[in-house]
């Protein structure tokens, strides 16, 4: 069974390299380098999404095979929906200049979708942007319906050119309902915003580098790409990040 004390490529040992990481509600694991076809593949052991499929444009593999690059015209789409609860982590960084949101990106999302409950407008979804010079804002949609519907978001501070590990989080009921962000790179604390409404989901699939508003355009790049569909906890937090930051390190030589 492999550790990354060497280059490897992480897609050859996906059992045994899913195996380092929490299982419990993993969905959805994309690994973004060595070529487009393989950063497609859903890594995830047993498979319990679709792999994902080129969604617009031409996304493509960066300098070295090291990431890929997307934008609002470029992007991918993954297997993974939404989910009434889930934590996804992302390994992304963006130069673009950031001056508004035509030069600010969007890193996904899968807003302006359909609601699950059936109706036929368009609800918000979730989606993980940049706002500002300096921040990185997560949403996810709360509501009754789409006449109240909602994106409940907070932000965190991030330095945008460079990599940097964000776990965003989405609680759809009990002690802390609403969503969550903290930057592990910067040690940032957890930023949380609450709500009394339900949590309404969408059907969309998750685009990587768009969303369907035709706002935050701009390009970005991503390494990493992992979705549960619970709230994970502390444990498997500490286990997850470890393991994310191993393989960047020892495959890449890069510390977040």
């Amino acid at each position: 069974m492999p550790r990354f004390n060497s280059p490897t490529d992480a897609s050859a040992y996906a059992t045994e390299f899913g195996g380092f990481l929490s299982r419990d509600g993993l969905e959805c694991l994309h690994i973004f380098d060595g070529s487009l076809e393989r950063s497609l593949l859903n890594l995830a052991p047993g498979k319990p999404v679709p792999d994902g499929v080129v969604g617009g444009g031409t996304p493509a593999i960066g300098t070295g095979s090291a990431w890929l690059e997307v934008s609002g015209a470029n992007w991918i789409e993954v297997g993974a929906t939404d989910s009434l609860n889930q934590t996804i982590y992302s390994v992304v960084k963006s130069t673009a200049s950031m001056a508004d949101d035509n030069n600010r990106p969007t890193y996904w999302a899968n807003g302006l979708n359909f609601p699950a409950n059936g109706e036929s407008n368009n609800s918000f979804g979730n989606r993980l942007v940049v706002t500002a010079a300096t921040a990185e804002r997560f949403g996810a949609g709360f509501g009754n319906d789409t006449t109240d519907d909602e994106t409940t978001t907070t932000s965190v501070a991030a330095t945008h050119n460079t990599w940097h590990l964000l776990v965003c989080k989405i609680i759809a009921s009990g002690a802390g309902q609403g969503v969550s962000i903290q930057n592990i790179t910067a040690g940032t604390s957890v930023a949380t915003a609450t709500t009394a409404k339900p949590r309404f989901p969408v059907i969309g699939r998750y685009r990587i580098g768009s969303q369907r508003l035709g706002a935050q355009i701009a390009g970005s790049q991503q390494k990493w790409w992992m979705k549960y569909s619970k709230v994970t906890n502390a444990d498997e937090d500490a286990r997850n990040i470890a393991q994310i930051r191993e393989y960047q390190l020892k495959r890449w030589g890069i510390v977040i």
